[in-house]
């Protein structure tokens, strides 16, 4: 599995940086390939005066290291183990997911209002249709489950395995990039980039990253356009138009079963700009 990621902070908070945390292992020695998406619950920056960005970044690196050898752990041993161990005061949702390059399955877990989205190419169209997406998770409207201090417990999260094909693509991101997006309009950006590829199948996952980004940021500054997070207010009766500000991190991943890239990123929080990783071992 090959993966690239792409992110921003709000423009709110560009002299703050994101809150937001994710990390990509592909270890083709120990055939460990994982991707995870971590955002920090803000409030506890405008009630507590802590940044929440410390505790999401602690938590995907935690996470991530569990997950490569001697110990190997399942994402939720992995999860909750970040969790068990993370050094700060704060909360995060997550959504996290590892290939089994043998079995050619994906398994996961989210807890909170991140997606996971993975996509097929339809026979003979350069057309993608839905595999699976999982739901988010809330106690309230716009208030996600969330780990950490005083949040809810890794167990409450959602679990799921799903057989994947070769040439698979997987979508991670935070709600900055699914609140902005609808996911037919997520799904047209892979089209136009499947069709473009020269790949047999497989998207360029760098265009393909920084285009969904720039097309979630777009909208998040618009007034006008119709978004998710619209449709969301308005079932809670508030009025509410356009697009909302707030940080954006998206991670694409092409399911191959030889890949070709043996780079991980590790706790990789986006700060002033857009941000592309690709710290290579």
């Amino acid at each position: 599995m090959e993966c690239r990621s792409a992110a921003m902070p709000s423009p709110t908070k560009f002299h703050l940086g994101s809150e937001d945390a994710f990390y990509i292992i592909a270890e083709p020695q120990s055939r460990t390939y994982a991707a995870g998406v971590f955002d920090g619950i803000g409030s506890w920056r405008l009630r507590h005066k802590i940044d929440a960005a410390l505790y999401a970044r602690d938590l995907a690196a935690l996470t991530a290291q569990k997950l490569l050898p001697p110990q190997s752990l399942s994402s939720m041993e992995a999860l909750e183990y970040g969790v068990a161990h993370n050094s700060y005061k704060g909360s995060s949702t997550a959504c996290i997911l590892a290939l089994d390059p043998d079995a050619r399955r994906i398994t996961g877990i989210n807890v909170g209002d991140s997606v996971a989205l993975i996509l097929r190419e339809e026979q003979g169209m350069a057309k993608v249709g839905t595999v699976f997406r999982t739901t988010e998770q809330r106690h309230k409207f716009n208030q996600p489950y969330q780990l950490g201090t005083g949040g809810d417990p890794v167990s409450s999260g959602t679990l799921f395995e799903i057989d994947v094909q070769e040439s698979d693509i997987v979508v991670l991101g935070t709600d900055g990039l699914f609140d902005n997006l609808f996911d037919e309009e997520v799904m047209s950006i892979i089209d136009h980039n499947l069709s473009d590829s020269q790949m047999g199948g497989l998207v360029d996952l760098t265009s393909t990253a920084n285009e969904l980004l720039r097309a979630a940021f777009e909208r998040s500054q618009s007034y006008s356009d119709r978004t998710p997070f619209e449709e969301e207010c308005r079932k809670e009766g508030e009025s509410y138009f356009g697009g909302k500000p707030d940080d954006i991190s998206v991670i694409v991943c092409n399911v191959c079963v030889r890949p070709h890239d043996h780079s991980s990123e590790f706790v990789v929080t986006p700060q002033k700009e857009n941000v592309e990783h690709n710290a290579r071992r």
